[in-house]
């Protein structure tokens, strides 16, 4: 015997999991949208107009809370007999030493394969749907009077919005492919930031103890932050009375005996130890699981998010955790084969405005918003629905010495062209051109590499004003590239 909690589990079939994940996380989703549409009809509406559809508006808001909840049950009940049906197949051996939960790649890889398949396509429009909403109410914000009842509104709606946004950037971590893209990273600075905004406004503190010779990680910086911040996040739920989270990094040399699932090499460990509750071995197997949680009040996403990131950098994530004396979270990195470097970063001098700006979308409410958007800001703007119709414009503009500053393309036009091919023939005519990728795939990898398909900086879906404003500072210099997530 050796002291090890061993969990064996017969997951359901990716099949029979799917189609009804499918349609209940997209019902709650559509009525999401509904609601935040009743509710922009309402606060819009003068009094008489009120007094008049009351009784229908109250109708459909009581249809839709009905509907939400009857899904929101029924989903949470297939939740409970999944877990049922998976608890009766498990086989435990305990003992008086700590459990390890030694995650297996490919089986947990293919239970969230599932739920790729879900997400990458509910999310990629459902942000487009935030990007239209949350760009009109923050218009409707700017009309109304600051700190009357219907700009109070409206900014609960705007913060359902970003609540919906954090929701969304979760669930694309499941999606098929969109794989990180990697750089030789120092992790010791990255770390520090990471948990420290993490701890903020929280009664837990920590103790950080890195290896001085500490190697660079071959990471996307952007993924792990948020793997950093969901471990640290979840330390402080389990030490709600305070205490202190210890944090530890060093090199380590991981060999076909080391007993994880993972390529022989060298790499960075990351320890996140707490000494909360524990975590009791039958449920050791589960945490990592989507949407699985004992904690009320949350989505049961962090941990399972934190797992895919890793999974697809090569690495390792595991656990190990005595009931009674705290958890211990080990990370395993790849290790950079490079030294990495620093990029210096010039201070962003302020646009000029006036500048024109070409707006690709094949989504006309989402061009319309950042077209009111950026000429409430002072630019002139135009808008096209396909590629095509970019080319044409910008090659007729060019000719009549009105040149487009910048170009902000949307890269999936179903059934015409996308931003990709759009850049690509404009390049031909005019090799100086700047353009902007924008997306609702959180994922798609030309996000974070916008250089290598010739564009100058990226946005994501959704996007709100401050973020358009930091955006154009930064795209409209030549020389500059920037992330807007």
């Amino acid at each position: 015997m050796d002291g090890t909690a061993h969990i064996a589990t017969s997951a359901p079939s990716r099949t029979a999991r799917r189609a009804p994940e499918a349609w209940l996380l997209g019902g709650l989703l559509l009525l999401f949208v509904a609601g935040c549409v009743l509710l922009i009809l309402s606060v819009m509406m003068d009094q008489d107009s009120l007094a008049r559809q009351g009784r229908w508006l109250r109708g459909l808001a009581g249809l839709i809370a009905l509907g939400s909840i009857l899904l929101a049950a029924t989903r949470r009940r297939r939740r409970a007999a999944l877990e049922a049906s998976s608890g009766e197949q498990a086989t435990t051996r305990e003992s008086a030493a700590p459990c390890v939960a030694r995650k297996r790649g490919p089986r947990l890889a293919e239970q969230q394969e599932a739920l790729g398949t879900l997400a990458g396509g509910i999310v990629h429009d459902f942000n487009n749907y935030l990007a239209s909403m949350l760009g009109n109410l923050q218009l409707a914000q700017l009309d109304a009077e600051p700190d009357s009842p219907v700009w109070e509104s409206l900014n609960a709606a705007t913060g359902a919005c970003r609540r919906a946004q954090d929701f969304a950037k979760q669930l694309q971590t499941f999606t098929k492919g969109g794989s990180p893209v990697r750089t030789p990273t120092p992790l010791a600075e990255v770390i520090l930031d990471a948990v420290t905004r993490a701890l903020r406004d929280t009664s837990v503190d920590y103790a950080f103890d890195v290896e001085a010779d500490l190697a660079a990680a071959n990471v996307d910086v952007r993924q792990i932050r948020q793997v950093l911040h969901n471990l640290t996040a979840n330390a402080c739920q389990a030490l709600p009375g305070g205490g202190t989270l210890r944090i530890t990094a060093r090199n380590v040399e991981l060999t076909p005996q080391s007993g994880l699932a993972v390529e022989p090499g060298r790499y960075v460990h990351l320890r996140f130890e707490d000494r909360g509750p524990g975590i009791p071995a039958g449920e050791l197997e589960r945490i990592f699981r989507p949407y699985y949680t004992t904690r009320k009040g949350h989505k049961g996403l962090g941990l399972a998010t934190s797992y895919s990131i890793v999974h697809k950098h090569g690495g390792s994530l595991t656990v190990e955790s005595t009931e009674g004396l705290g958890a211990t979270f080990h990370v395993h990195l790849p290790a950079a084969d490079a030294a990495a470097r620093s990029t210096p970063v010039r201070p962003a001098a302020a646009t000029t405005g006036g500048e024109r700006i070409l707006w690709l979308d094949d989504q006309a409410a989402i061009a319309e918003v950042a077209q009111r958007m950026l000429m409430r800001s002072g630019y002139a703007v135009d808008v096209c629905l396909d590629g095509a119709d970019v080319c044409d414009l910008y090659a007729r503009a060019r000719e009549q010495g009105r040149r487009y500053d910048l170009l902000v393309l949307d890269l999936n036009v179903p059934g015409g062209m996308g931003g990709r091919e759009a850049l690509a023939h404009l390049r031909t005519l005019d090799p100086g051109v700047r353009a902007v990728a924008c997306s609702g795939h959180l994922e798609d990898a030309l996000l974070d590499d916008p250089a290598s398909q010739g564009f100058c900086a990226t946005l994501a879906k959704p996007f709100t004003r401050q973020d358009l404003a930091s955006l154009l500072i930064e795209a409209l210099q030549p020389g500059r590239a920037s992330n807007a997530a």
